[in-house]
């Protein structure tokens, strides 16, 4: 039975060894991709751009604070403030 036993190891033992050294293979050389973009042009123009945008939704305040108006009048060299 110890013969047996060695026969069994000594080769399982040496595939366990070797494995690793399974991925020290050469390198293959990797393919390069074709970087080439096609791309449509067109001639660049004048015009008007339109700035107008839509929008849809609901706003509410996060808080309140009162307001007051001033009200700044030149009189001649003086400042007049009324609210």
């Amino acid at each position: 039975m110890k013969h047996f036993t060695h026969r069994l190891v000594c080769p399982a033992l040496a595939l366990a060894l070797a494995l690793p050294l399974a991925g020290c293979a050469a390198k293959t050389e990797e393919t390069v991709m074709d970087p080439t973009v096609t791309v449509e042009t067109t001639a660049a123009k004048r015009g008007s751009l339109s700035t107008d945008s839509t929008y849809i939704g609901s706003i509410s305040a996060e808080g309140t604070a009162a307001m007051t108006r001033t009200v700044l009048m030149m009189n001649g060299s003086k400042a007049l403030t009324a609210r």
